[in-house]
């Protein structure tokens, strides 16, 4: 004998939290933590981040939600909050932060750059506090860092950049830059390309894909060897990271890549130390391929 069961499920549909986060000026406040958190018996919350326009989305099953928006730089937290908020249809929740200003960062060359890090005058780096050319701060003194990549006119650089500047208002501030040429040791292609490199050091070179698609980057070096790749974009910023795989300390990468563009791909293969009998070299291969829908 077979009994049925009735299994009743009430599915509700999801209503959307959205809003913009300023400051006391009215100005937009990029990369804002927002949070909607249960005012009563809600059973989800949610969060996004403030884009560039300062607006954010939030989606959450219907009912009443605080909404509250943070900025956090350091040991300094601004936030603004607006509470019972009835999420039972679309609804929009602006908040305004107040006490914080608009920081332009204004480079000579066209970076957009990752992750300020407060720094001391012996070069020693905090956790960043903030992204981007375009970021808000409280009032006070700053001194800023970031390092990372930027290609121009085909040439791949690694840069430093440092900002130092007070806050009682808006600001623009022009970094210090310092930057070295990176010299690309080869083009990759699609198949298999032959790899020989000296232990331990990061070397990069260049794919530029004939089409549109997923491409794959897989590595094939001795068992002693541990490569890792990093695929970076024309903008220098990191497309995907790959180490090991599942089999072993050879990586599989996947990555969405675009026709025509130049595509940085640094290569670093770990193994055992000279001084400790192993090799000077690595010798291996990366096989790229086009992954068939």
């Amino acid at each position: 004998l077979y009994k049925v069961v009735d299994y009743s499920v009430t599915v509700k549909e999801y209503k959307r939290i959205s809003g913009k986060v300023v400051n006391q000026d009215g100005k937009a406040i990029p990369d804002a933590y927002v949070m909607a958190t249960p005012y009563d018996n809600a059973i989800t919350d949610g969060y996004d981040v403030t884009d560039d326009n300062g607006e954010y989305n939030i989606y959450v099953a219907p009912s009443r939600f605080n909404v509250y928006a943070r900025l956090e730089t350091g040991d300094k937290e601004s936030r603004a909050t607006v509470p019972n908020v009835n999420a039972t249809k679309d609804v929009v929740a602006n908040l305004t932060i107040k006490g914080v200003y608009i920081v332009t960062v204004k480079p000579e060359q066209n970076i957009t750059f990752l992750g300020w890090h407060p720094y001391d005058e012996e070069g020693y780096w905090e956790e960043s506090i903030c992204d981007g050319n375009v970021f808000a701060l409280p009032m006070g003194t700053y001194n800023l860092a970031t390092r990372g990549f930027y290609s121009e006119d085909g040439k791949l650089y690694e840069y430093t950049a440092t900002i130092e500047f007070d806050v009682e208002s808006d600001v623009e501030v022009v970094p210090t830059i310092t930057q070295d040429e990176i010299p690309i040791k080869a083009n990759l292609a699609l198949g298999t390309n032959n790899i020989n490199q000296t232990w331990g050091d990061d070397v990069y070179y260049a794919f530029t894909p004939s089409s549109d698609g997923e491409y794959r980057f897989k590595s094939s070096f001795p068992q002693k060897d541990d490569p890792m790749i990093e695929i970076m974009d024309e903008t220098g910023e990191a497309v995907v990271y790959s180490d090991d795989d599942d089999e072993d300390l050879n990586f599989d990468a996947y990555a969405e890549l675009e026709k025509g563009h130049t595509y940085y791909v640094r290569l670093f293969v770990q193994t055992s130390s000279p001084d400790d009998g192993g090799d000077e070299t690595a010798v291996g291969t990366v096989k790229i391929s086009k992954v068939l829908k």
